[in-house]
């Protein structure tokens, strides 16, 4: 019952910006839902010193985040000034030529470059209008191209340096804001990996010309194994601590999985198979 302490407040602030209130107007409300049910369900808030220590607390938070916020607003203002993004995108262009992998690549990190602090609409305006075509032109669908540079633009929040996201949440959480950041990559590699799967498994984004039940069944399978591959070895944990030479392993052959040559990716994901079912065999033996 409890937690309505923070599920409220969370809907409130919801419900306001869906009904098209200011944020400062939603932020107003939910903070004042939010101490109200504190004030119901927790009795030791109900003391006006616990009162102060809210407040304190919330000032010192507050001041970070203005800091760290004013901070990567210098960054942005550089960036649309001197045109640095769309001189970054011809240089891919020029860069990459006609080999995809390579122009993937380079655009994930413009993508992750010019997305950083900017609102997510925003972001993919940017990104779609400037990387967008290059994609296309290398024989890309337009969603699938899209769709792409979107969620690179996207995860910009939680890849450092800039890192907003991360970097807000941290004084919250009481943590270092470039370790948050790094430790919210880590824990969204899945995210990392599905704009891969959106050029190399096009089946999976249904509405394509040439779309077939199997390549999805196959897209899904292939994300499945190389999403728990690569995490086991980014987080070095599987029912056990796993030795620095199996996460590489491990982390490999998630991404090899992946590639649009089946006897390459079966191969893969046969042996993640096998590396699943020999921890699960050692863990059993030993409990």
């Amino acid at each position: 019952m409890r937690s309505l302490a923070f599920w409220a407040p969370l809907g409130t602030l919801v419900y306001y910006l869906l009904d098209g209130r200011t944020p400062q107007n939603a932020g107003f409300a939910a903070t004042i839902v939010a101490f109200v049910l504190c004030l119901v369900f927790f009795p030791t808030f109900r003391h006006p010193k616990k009162w102060l220590e809210m407040f304190i607390s919330a000032g010192k938070t507050s001041a970070t985040l203005m800091i760290i916020v004013s901070s990567i607003g210098f960054v942005i203002g550089v960036v649309n000034m001197t045109g640095i993004g769309l001189q970054f995108a011809e240089a891919i262009l020029v860069v990459a030529g006609s080999k995809l992998f390579v122009s993937l690549i380079l655009d994930m990190i413009g993508c992750i470059i010019m997305g950083m602090g900017v609102p997510t609409g925003a972001a993919y305006l940017i990104i779609a209008i400037v990387l967008g075509p290059a994609l296309e032109r290398l024989g890309l669908p337009t969603i699938a191209a899209h769709l792409f540079v979107v969620y690179f633009g996207v995860l910009s929040v939680v890849t450092p340096p800039v890192a907003l996201a991360a970097f807000a949440a941290a004084p919250i959480a009481g943590a270092k804001p470039m370790e948050t950041g790094f430790e919210a990559v880590r824990l969204a590699v899945a995210g990392f990996i599905i704009p891969f799967i959106f050029v190399y498994h096009q089946d999976v984004l249904i509405i394509v010309e040439d779309f077939e039940i199997s390549g999805l069944i196959w897209a899904l399978i292939a994300f499945l194994f190389s999403t728990w591959s690569i995490a086991t070895g980014l987080s070095g944990y599987d029912t056990k601590k796993i030795t620095y030479l199996e996460r590489i392993i491990r982390v490999l052959l998630g991404i090899t999985s992946l590639v649009p040559n089946l006897w390459i990716a079966s191969t893969s994901i046969l042996i993640i198979v096998a590396l699943l079912w020999w921890h699960r065999k050692t863990m059993n033996k030993f409990t």
